[in-house]
């Protein structure tokens, strides 16, 4: 019925207007810290030490944005008149099928130009912190999430064709 891929290349998401400025004190704290403790003379265990957040905060700076790149790249979602299929590449091969007799809640956010992601069925398992924020691209964030087709080409018409695929599976046999 429908065959897609998530938006390819850099972009940024909504979550990034908290998530850059955060990443951005980090980095900067942790370079301030680092060069701090080295030009107080601390033992080279604290430059280290420093060195270490310095190299996280370059992933949540700049190294994110990549492995968001990186992992949709490959990915292909499609859409039957029983299941939902989603397919990735990265990091490693792998196919998520799920039928429309067990979709569970399905919803659809739209973004500019009639691009938009459509969430469905629930998380593999709940965040350590109740409602703590996972924005995609973090470390790990893709456990706490609810399965998603990400960032796809005129998602509201995506979104009414797995309804009806939905409803029309979910409809007894006609006699």
């Amino acid at each position: 019925m429908w065959v897609g891929e998530p938006r390819q290349g850099l972009f940024l998401r909504r979550s990034d207007l908290v998530t850059v400025p955060l990443s951005l004190a980090w980095f900067g704290f942790a370079v301030f810290w680092t060069l701090s403790a080295t030009s107080a003379g601390a033992p080279p265990f604290f430059t280290l030490w420093g060195c270490m957040f310095i190299a996280f905060g370059c992933y949540l700076v700049i190294g994110r944005f990549y492995a968001d790149m990186w992992r949709r790249r490959g990915a292909l979602y499609v859409l039957t008149d029983q299941r939902l299929i989603a397919c990735s590449a990265k990091p490693k091969r792998a196919e998520v099928s799920t039928s429309l007799h067990q979709l569970g809640s399905v919803e659809v956010m739209e973004h500019s130009r009639g691009r938009g992601t459509i969430r469905y069925g629930t998380a593999k398992s709940r965040p350590p912190l109740p409602g703590m924020l996972m924005p995609a691209g973090w470390p790990g964030a893709s456990q706490y999430q609810r399965p998603m087709l990400d960032s796809i080409t005129d998602a509201r018409r995506v979104y009414n064709q797995l309804f009806s695929a939905a409803q029309a599976a979910a409809a007894p046999p006609a006699a």
